[in-house]
């Protein structure tokens, strides 16, 4: 993981991450000037800030100042009863001093995230990237980043361009890689890779016969590349093991091994700065199309909630006490939460909501990838984000965002097969069209007709995790600490949430317990 140490005018600034200032390369040169425009004015320069990234400015004084990346794509964690901020959550508070948060365990069981900064630990919060924190002997103080909403921002039609020129001045000389899948999000921010002369390395997890492996082969192909597989199996004694820790109580343990061993993997090879292409639904009305072809009209929160948060109904009799009843009262908190994002217009509404959701959903993983290199998300930086705001809803349907960036800069990737089996070829979106509604038609059905239906999940590796002694010491203290109902039982649980429930055991288990020793 790339770490970067400079000191100015008696100050000292500590970088984790890729880091890029104004138009400096990123590292050290950035976090000089940074610090050297802090030093001289006092003023903390966030807008002018990109990457991935988590910092810490020592000031002569013994103050400290801890800020990270303005999307949240790395995090630390504050425990306001001790004063102290950790880079893992698992660190940040003593065992016998962690005591569960119902509500966000609640929503962590639900959901894999929690539509907060709060934690599963009471006390501790993640940290929040529109704001920077000042820590005293006498405590912590939040302070506002001042960033400008999103909705404030000038949007620009070339915005990711312009971003992903920057990014590859910023990174020269950086070993980087890319993700690639069936979908169109990571095949538009390789397709910018490309045509800013970024040949990454090219990565994909899954078993060898999944439609996201099949199509990144055919993507690698097509440019000449190797690309390099990581399998859902597990592999090696201590996997289980690995995956409980690097998970850190952020997502489930089984789901998100595959990726941790990515990340292992990568990091083995070299890579410094590794590309994905999460929040892509900001770009493609995934927040909007429960309304197509009625895009007018105000935000209706209840409705976006149903389609678009609260997919399914969790079932009754897992937990027990106030998890249960956090559960029973989450439709009401979310839309309450949600509904804050009303904006002039339900485009812009539901927009806004979706950049807070993806902040939270891809806050888990991201965090443990930074722990190997720079994971960085292109597509969650503000000022790309904000490009989509003003556009009418009808110019991002069929993925026409996705197909305009692979065909004006990659179109040697414009052809290959979608996993929705249509194109990135903007001249053809006319003729998929039917094709695409299609699809959605069939998501929508499941989320009015099956909502009882949990989301299963078919990673190799959960029946050997679900079947494990870790899984049922973490259900037993689940069921100590009245998370779970005293009633269930291990193998009545389904499987994603089971796989939730493991990561939070294993939180308020024992380091011994965690190793297996």
């Amino acid at each position: 993981m790339m770490e970067t140490i400079v000191k100015h005018g008696g100050a000292c600034m500590h970088v984790t991450g890729f880091f890029a200032y104004r138009d400096l390369p990123c590292g050290e040169a950035s976090a000089r000037a940074f610090l050297a425009q802090y030093q001289s004015t006092g003023v903390l320069d966030f807008a002018d800030c990109l990457g991935v990234y988590r910092a810490r400015i020592d000031r002569e004084d013994g103050t400290a100042v801890w800020f990270s990346d303005n999307y949240g794509g790395s995090s630390f964690f504050i425990n306001w009863q001790t004063g102290t901020i950790s880079p893992s959550l698992y660190e940040s508070a003593a065992p016998e001093e962690r005591k569960p948060n119902p509500v966000a365990i609640a929503e962590f069981l639900y959901f894999g995230c929690t539509y907060s900064y709060d934690t599963i630990f009471s006390g501790v919060t993640r940290s929040d990237p529109d704001c920077y924190y000042v820590v005293r002997d006498t405590g912590i103080e939040t302070r506002s980043k001042e960033l400008p909403p999103l909705e404030q921002l000038e949007p620009g039609q070339e915005a990711m361009a312009s971003l992903m020129e920057r990014v590859c001045r910023a990174a020269q000389g950086l070993s980087m890689g890319c993700a690639v899948t069936g979908g169109v999000d990571s095949r538009s921010v390789l397709a910018h890779l490309l045509a800013n002369g970024v040949r990454p390395a090219l990565t994909v997890t899954g078993p060898p016969d999944h439609p996201d492996v099949c199509l990144a082969g055919k993507i690698a192909d097509v440019l000449g590349q190797e690309l390099t597989v990581f399998s859902d199996a597990p592999e090696g004694d201590a996997w289980l093991q690995e995956a409980i820790r690097q998970v850190d109580g952020m997502a489930g343990v089984c789901g998100a091994y595959r990726l941790a061993k990515q990340s292992g993997g990568l990091a083995a090879r070299g890579i410094a700065l590794k590309f994905g292409g999460g929040a892509g639904e900001l770009y493609k009305n995934s927040f909007l199309n429960q309304d197509f072809p009625f895009y007018g009209g105000k935000p209706d929160w209840k409705r976006f909630l149903r389609f678009k948060v609260i997919t399914y109904d969790f079932p009754d009799g897992i937990c027990g006490g106030q998890t249960e009843e956090a559960i029973r009262q989450t439709p009401e908190r979310l839309y309450r939460k949600f509904s804050r994002y009303s904006r002039p217009t339900k485009a812009e509404s539901y927009l806004c909501a979706g950049y807070a959701i993806m902040q939270m959903r891809l806050a888990g993983i991201s965090n443990m990838e930074n722990r190997f290199y720079a994971a960085y998300t292109p597509l969650m930086e503000r000022s790309v984000a904000a490009s989509v705001l003003g556009q009418p809803p009808r110019r991002l349907e069929m993925q026409a965002w996705q197909r305009r960036q692979v065909t004006q800069h990659a179109p040697v990737l414009k052809d290959i097969p979608t996993d929705r089996g249509l194109t990135c070829d903007s001249a053809r979106a006319g003729t998929e069209w039917a094709r695409s509604m299609w699809f959605l038609a069939k998501v929508a059905a499941g989320r009015v007709f099956r909502r009882s239906r949990v989301p299963s999940r078919i990673d190799r590796c959960f029946a050997q995790g679900l079947s494990s002694p870790a899984y049922h010491a973490a259900v037993e203290r689940c069921r100590e600490l009245g998370i779970l109902s005293e009633h269930v039982q291990a193998e009545q649980i389904p499987r994603m949430i089971a796989d939730r429930v493991f990561a939070v055991g294993m939180m308020f288990s024992s380091p011994q317990e965690r190793t297996g020793n």
